[in-house]
């Protein structure tokens, strides 16, 4: 299992308007980390992984934004300037965050026209 970084669930609780104790939840769930099986993609397990946080913060599933960061996953907020979790597989980091402002860094408005 990775040793996987993330906010305290005092930050948690404010940044993604949780209760404590869900808040608490997500923490451990998230500081248990995942277990890559032989064989198997490490994509495979996080998936799974974050489907569980997803489940217990009560957000819409899980995506990625393969192709363009295939190392980034997130729990669906249902909008993309709403601060979510967002998980980058190559620093091992949870944080709190909106998809949004990632991609706008990452596709300029001028660069989509």
């Amino acid at each position: 299992m990775k040793n996987i970084t993330c906010p305290p669930a005092s930050k948690l609780a404010v940044e993604l308007n949780l209760d404590e104790d869900t808040a608490s939840r997500i923490r451990a769930k998230i500081k248990a980390g995942y277990r890559v099986e032989p064989g198997t993609h490490w994509s495979h397990a996080a998936t799974a992984w974050m489907e569980e946080i997803s489940k217990l913060g009560d957000f819409s599933g899980v995506e990625s934004l393969y192709p363009d960061l295939p190392h980034i996953m997130y729990c669906n907020a249902g909008d993309s300037y709403v601060s979510t979790l967002i998980f980058n597989h190559q620093t091992e980091q949870v944080r709190v965050g909106c998809i949004g402002d990632i991609l706008e860094r990452l596709r300029p408005c001028s660069a989509q026209y």
